[in-house]
C-alpha cells in the first residue's frame, strides 16, 4: 500500500470522526463550529486593554488554533460565537477585535523574526571576524609556536563556531509558535458569526477575506529586500575589518610618501563601510529617521555610482577580469542599494 493510499484512509477517518462531533459541509470542504460563553467578556480581554473596544483574549484563539490543527487537508472553519449576554457590546465590532488582535499578533510574530534574524546575523558576523583572527594570528604567529599557540588558537576556533552554531541553531531550530499562529487562524478560518444564545440569525457575520482583508502583508519583494539588507550590512561591517588588515599587511611594501594617503583611504573605506553596515542594520529594523539610517540612503547612492563607473570602465577597456575580481564587492554593494531602495520611507 503507497503513501497516497494510506493518506487518504487517515484522512477519511479523520473526517470521520470529525463529522460525529461537528456540521460538516463536505462539497465545500466548510466545518460548523459553534463556541458558547455566557458572557462576552468571557472572549474580550476588559483588563488590559480599552473596555470600550477590548481586544480578544488568548484562550478562545487558542482554541480556534487547536480546532485547526484538528481539521482534515484542505477543509476550513466557520466560527459560530454563541453569547448568552453581550454586556453592551456590538456584535460586529466583537468581530473586528478578533481580527485586530490576530493582526497585532502577527506584527509581533514579524518583529520576533527580524530580532531573531538580526541576532543571528550579528552572532555569524562575530564568529566569521574570530575565524578571521584565528587564520591570521597562526599566518603571522602572533602566539608563537608550540603547544601554547596552538591551545590558544584552538581556543578561538571553538569559540568562533560557537556562536556560528548558535546562530544557526537560532534561525533554524528553534520554532516560535507566535509566529505561525495568526497565520495559521486566517488561512484556517472560512467565516466568522456571532449569535445570540437561542437565537437562530446570527447578529454579525463575515468571510474571513472581508475579516482579514485589511491586514498589511510583506510581499516577497519586501522581504527579499530585508534579507539582501541585513546580509550586506553585516558583510559590509565585515569588509571594513577586512581592508584595514589588507592595509597593515601591505604596509612594509609601500613606497614612504605614500603611506600617509593610503592610511587616509584605507580608513575612510572602513569608517564609510562600518557606517554603511549600521545604517542599512538601523533601516531594517524600522528606524529610518536614526542618524546612521539617513546617511545610509546617501551610501547607496555613492555605491551606485561606484559600481557603474567601475562597470563602464572595465568594459571600455576589456578588463572583465578586474570585474570577477570585484564580483564579491560589487555583488555586495548591490544588495546593499536594492535593500535601502525597497526599505525606503
Amino acid at each position: 500500500m503507497n503513501n497516497k493510499k494510506l493518506d487518504f484512509i487517515k484522512d477519511e477517518r479523520q473526517l470521520e470522526l470529525i463529522k460525529k462531533y461537528y456540521d460538516v459541509d463536505i462539497d465545500n470542504k466548510i466545518i460548523n463550529i459553534t463556541l458558547h460563553y455566557d458572557k462576552a467578556s468571557d472572549i474580550l480581554d476588559v483588563t488590559a486593554s480599552s473596555k470600550k473596544s477590548p481586544l480578544f483574549l488568548h484562550e478562545p484563539l487558542e482554541k480556534i488554533n487547536d480546532l485547526i490543527s484538528n481539521a482534515p487537508f484542505g477543509y476550513k472553519l466557520a466560527i459560530n460565537f454563541e453569547i448568552d449576554d453581550y454586556e453592551g457590546y456590538e456584535a460586529k465590532n466583537i468581530i473586528s477585535s478578533f481580527n485586530d488582535t490576530l493582526e497585532l499578533s502577527q506584527y509581533a510574530a514579524r518583529k520576533h523574526r527580524q530580532f531573531k534574524q538580526l541576532l543571528s546575523a550579528t552572532l555569524v558576523l562575530i564568529g566569521v571576524l574570530l575565524l578571521f583572527f584565528m587564520v591570521v594570528s597562526k599566518n603571522l604567529m602572533w602566539f608563537g609556536n608550540g603547544i601554547k599557540a596552538e591551545i590558544i588558537n584552538e581556543v578561538i576556533n571553538i569559540t568562533a563556531w560557537v556562536f556560528v552554531w548558535e546562530a544557526v541553531t537560532l534561525l533554524f531550530l528553534e520554532h516560535s509558535e507566535e509566529v505561525k499562529f495568526a497565520l495559521k487562524i486566517r488561512r484556517g478560518v472560512f467565516q466568522i458569526a456571532m449569535y445570540k444564545t437561542g437565537e437562530e440569525q446570527p447578529l454579525a457575520k463575515e468571510k474571513a477575506l472581508d475579516v482579514f482583508g485589511k491586514w498589511e502583508n510583506e510581499g516577497n519583494f519586501k522581504i527579499a529586500g530585508k534579507y539582501f539588507l541585513l546580509i550586506s550590512s553585516m558583510a559590509l561591517i565585515f569588509m571594513a575589518f577586512y581592508n584595514v588588515f589588507t592595509f597593515a599587511s601591505n604596509l612594509k611594501y609601500m613606497e614612504a610618501n605614500k603611506i600617509g594617503l593610503f592610511i587616509f583611504i584605507t580608513m575612510s573605506t572602513a569608517i564609510t563601510s562600518i557606517c554603511s553596515g549600521i545604517g542599512g542594520l538601523a533601516i531594517y529594523v524600522g528606524k529610518k529617521k536614526n542618524r546612521f539610517a539617513r546617511l545610509a540612503k546617501l551610501y547607496s547612492l555613492i555605491f551606485f555610482v561606484l559600481i557603474i563607473c567601475i562597470l563602464a570602465v572595465s568594459i571600455a577597456l576589456g578588463n572583465i577580469e578586474f570585474i570577477i575580481s570585484l564580483s564579491t564587492t560589487l555583488l555586495i554593494a548591490l544588495f546593499y542599494c536594492f535593500g535601502v531602495y525597497i526599505e525606503r520611507e
